[in-house]
């Protein structure tokens, strides 16, 4: 499957998460949010957010250390879902795990 690509604003960084896997290894995760603005059918614009998450420890600290709220970047990931069923109901939550981003160009006027 191809990357999802969004361009847009970081409108909200979480909290760093962190904890220990079942094996004892320690791990990191936070999660970013994106607004991409598009055109609706009426001539007006929208705007259209995505909740990225990074994890482990070198992309979470790399992330906060380039990144902040206001800034314009495009954000490549890979996304998937994932199907639950409990007492007889389906559900299926889909994550979109950020594997690059970079700050977006300024476009010459």
């Amino acid at each position: 499957m191809a990357d999802l690509v969004v361009n847009g604003i970081i409108k909200e960084v979480t909290p760093i998460q962190s904890g220990k896997s079942q094996a004892g290894k320690e791990w990191k995760k936070q999660t970013f949010v994106v607004a991409e603005t598009y055109q609706k059918n009426d001539g007006t614009e929208g705007e259209n957010l995505v909740a990225f998450d990074l994890f482990g420890t070198e992309k979470v600290e790399n992330f906060g250390k380039y990144n902040k709220v206001g800034d314009s970047v495009e954000v490549k990931a890979s996304v998937r879902s994932n199907r639950w069923e409990k007492d007889g109901k389906i559900s299926f939550f889909t994550s979109a795990n950020a594997s690059t981003w970079t700050p977006e160009q300024t476009k010459d006027l």
